[in-house]
Parts: C-alpha cells; structure tokens; sequence
C-alpha cells in the first residue's frame, strides 16, 4: 500500500479503516490522500484517492472524504464509517 500523502492528512484512521476491511489486497493497490483539494497527496494519481474535508450530514459536522479511482471522482462526502463500504464493490 502506498503511503502518499500530505502532512494534514488523518491517515492513521484512514489506513486502518482500509486495512482491516480489505487485509489481502493491500499489496496490489496504491490508497493516496489529500488533507484538502490542493492535492499535495496527489489523490488523483493513485488506484484509489481520498480528499480530506468537512460536510454537515444530517445536521451533524463531520470530517468526510471524497474520493476517486484512478483520477475519476466517484463519491463526495463520504464519512470515515463508510470508507469500506464504498470501496467493497471495487475490492470483491
């Protein structure tokens, strides 16, 4: 797994939230991220990119991620909970 990204960036909890959900494919995939849209963690040039940032969802602040596959934005504000959940379909 790469490990691209800028200083800002809440990686550790990121990180974790990919590896545990997906273990066995971590050696195949680059994961860049992005504190926010500069893209000093060049998001955009990974298999899978996250941008740090912040969005109110159901009336509650939240830190969320946007995020793209391969240059391609696939989902905005996507919370940290859900991380696994919107990348399952590309990872199975």
């Amino acid at each position: 797994i790469s490990k691209r990204s800028c200083p800002r960036a809440n990686k550790r909890a990121l990180l974790l939230e990919v590896t545990e959900a997906f273990p066995e494919r971590l050696e195949q995939l680059k994961f860049y991220w992005s504190y926010c849209p500069k893209g000093c963690g060049i998001h955009e040039n990974g298999d899978f990119g996250f941008v740090g940032s912040k969005a109110k969802i159901d009336a509650v602040t939240m830190e969320v991620f946007p995020y793209y596959k391969k240059g391609e934005l696939i989902e905005t504000k996507v919370p940290l909970a859900k991380i696994a959940d919107v990348l399952k379909p590309y990872l199975a």
